[in-house]
């Protein structure tokens, strides 16, 4: 992998503001996840993030991503 391509980024917000719902959104559109395997808050996995809608441990996901390419009109 490119090394120079290689950008971090943390997801930071406040209780119920949808950082569960966006995280599911990305690992959807990158196909990170496939859609027979998606589920919601499919980074929550103990029953208690699930069940209360809380994330007690973070976690690192790789996502490949290849932006479109958008032509210029002049």
């Amino acid at each position: 992998m490119n090394q120079e391509r290689i950008r971090n980024f943390c997801i930071i917000a406040h209780i119920d503001h949808g950082k569960s719902t966006l995280t599911d959104r990305l690992l959807e559109v990158t196909g990170t996840v496939s859609m027979r395997d998606m589920v919601e808050q499919v980074m929550d996995q103990m029953d208690l993030e699930r069940e209360k809608g809380i994330t007690i441990k973070a976690k690192a996901v790789r996502m490949l991503y290849r932006a479109k390419m958008v032509s210029s009109t002049k």
